[in-house]
């Protein structure tokens, strides 16, 4: 028996040594959790057992130690790292994981030394001091199991609300970006039509999956949606279904794409496409019974990018009637009638021009609405398009050598285009281009041309007022979005 015990100290010790390690498959619960409670109990266990055991007290000891280390190690990421780090740690969660293995490494020190008759205590004394850390472990199993707090949010709270990513925090705050709060982790957060519900990816850094979630706004909680390397999606207008595009690897830098559609009542997962080299902008028809998306293929020669094709195609949403319906990149569905936006490109790298127009289905007109745009968004009412534009400057021989970006709408009916936007050289504005459920202001993303702070800013449509609502230095601000 005493060689089993102190065989059974020893894979308590390694279970914890190995415990940090990316090698558990699975969720974050049996990745870490699990493996640690497992040795702390097997370590706890081997104290009990071997009374008088100095190998398994040497062994507890080392364990308990090692404990301390790791929490060490955590208290001075929090007071040394980034912001952005020390935001993603700063959280009730693993403050109470940490105040949790600080007691368990006590624990298994005291029981080490008690084990070798350093110290006496009463039976009791040590009875209430293990259900004390029990109740401890299974506090902080249980929050670490349920995960984040999910505040409750009804929809008057919401209003007037808009929603951004920071330092890898979604926020919600007022439209002016004061009174932020933390709703989650994550990024490209996205409310449903009705309001209800918030969607958003993860990352998970062990794993390299990006994961949906949906967090129901009016119950506070958080559901897993669907796993693997989501590349994006979208909610169908009644709220019911969300259509995403799935990634995988197929080795030698090459990837294949399938379109999902999930039943959000049902759980129903259906596979609309499978195999495609390439999938994206999906966007729904204002029925919802089909989708919208592009495939673009392409090829570098040298350094420079040289479009192969670039086709729209739309499909039911049942996975039925796959239809091309032109070249271009883009697509974007009226969320009021049947026309769909859509920009071409021409030309390769710094010569590409890109041209914005608008197909009816209802007649199969196609009509040219700018040039040098990309990145269409329609207004809630579908009668205007917003659009980046961009100004091109050339040398004497013709080449482009720097260009400036601005944000422009246009009027579907009488063709005005309005310019809202004073372009900088150095800060490019980058989509996509949200509109706020009013109409009347556009939210937008600004990087520096050659890399830095990234932050969310928002204009007016009426004054061509534009205010930054990140206002945040210290960390890149992306992903603006705001409720129906």
């Amino acid at each position: 028996m005493g060689k089993k015990v102190v065989g059974l100290a020893i894979l308590a010790l390694l279970l914890e040594w190995i415990t940090p390690l990316p090698i558990w498959p699975g969720p974050h619960l049996v990745r870490h959790i699990l493996p640690a409670l497992l040795s702390l109990a097997l370590i706890i266990f081997a104290c009990l057992k071997a009374k008088g055991s100095k190998i398994v007290s040497a062994v507890a000891l080392i364990y308990g130690f090692t404990i301390f280390a790791g929490c060490g190690l955590i208290l001075y990421v929090l007071l040394t790292a980034t912001s952005e780090v020390r935001v993603l740690l700063q959280t009730p969660i693993v403050y109470l994981g940490v105040f949790g293995a600080v007691l368990c490494g006590l624990l298994v020190i005291s029981l080490a030394l008690y084990n070798i008759g350093a110290f006496k205590v009463k039976k009791g004394i040590m009875a209430g001091v293990l259900i004390f850390v029990i109740v401890v472990a299974v506090i902080a199993f249980n929050a670490f199991y349920k995960g984040e707090r999910i505040p409750t949010l009804t929809e008057t709270q919401i209003k007037n609300k808009m929603v951004f990513v920071s330092g890898g925090n979604i926020l919600m705050a007022n439209e002016d970006g004061t009174d932020s709060v933390t709703i989650a982790k994550g990024e490209k957060p996205t409310f449903s039509p009705d309001g209800k519900k918030l969607a958003f990816l993860t990352w998970q850094s062990l794993t390299f999956e990006r994961e949906v979630y949906l967090i129901d706004l009016e119950k506070g909680s958080k559901t897993k949606i669907y796993g693997g390397l989501i590349d994006e999606f979208k909610f169908s207008p009644d709220s019911q279904r969300i259509a995403l595009v799935s990634t995988h690897y197929l080795g030698d830098k090459k990837y294949s794409y399938d379109l999902i559609v999930i039943d959000l009542q049902s759980n129903k997962v259906l596979t609309v496409l499978e195999g495609w080299d390439s999938i994206g902008c999906l966007s729904w028809s204002p029925d919802g019974k089909q989708i919208v998306f592009e495939e673009i293929k392409g090829t570098y020669n040298d350094t420079k990018y040289i479009p192969i094709s670039e086709k729209i195609f739309i499909i039911d949403a049942d996975g039925t009637n796959l239809t091309e319906l032109t070249e271009g990149r883009e697509p974007t569905w009226s969320p009021k009638e049947e026309k769909i936006a859509f920009v071409k490109w021409y030309g390769i790298e710094s010569e590409i021009v890109m041209e914005l127009f608008v197909i009816d289905l209802t007649t199969g007109n196609i009509t040219k609405i700018a040039e040098n745009a990309g990145s269409p968004s329609w207004s809630p009412d579908g009668k205007k398009i917003a659009f980046i534009g961009f100004e091109y400057k050339r040398n004497e021989y013709g080449s482009v050598i720097d260009e400036i970006r601005d944000i422009f709408v246009v009027d579907i009916e009488t063709g005005n285009v309005t310019k809202l936007t004073k372009g900088d050289p150095n800060i490019w504005i980058s989509g996509p281009l949200v509109w706020s459920s009013d109409g009347k202001k556009i939210a937008f993303k600004t990087e520096p041309k050659f890399g830095g702070d990234m932050e969310i800013y928002l204009v007016n449509i009426e004054d061509k007022s534009i205010k930054n609502i990140s206002n945040n230095p210290k960390v890149q601000d992306t992903d603006p979005c705001f409720p129906p």
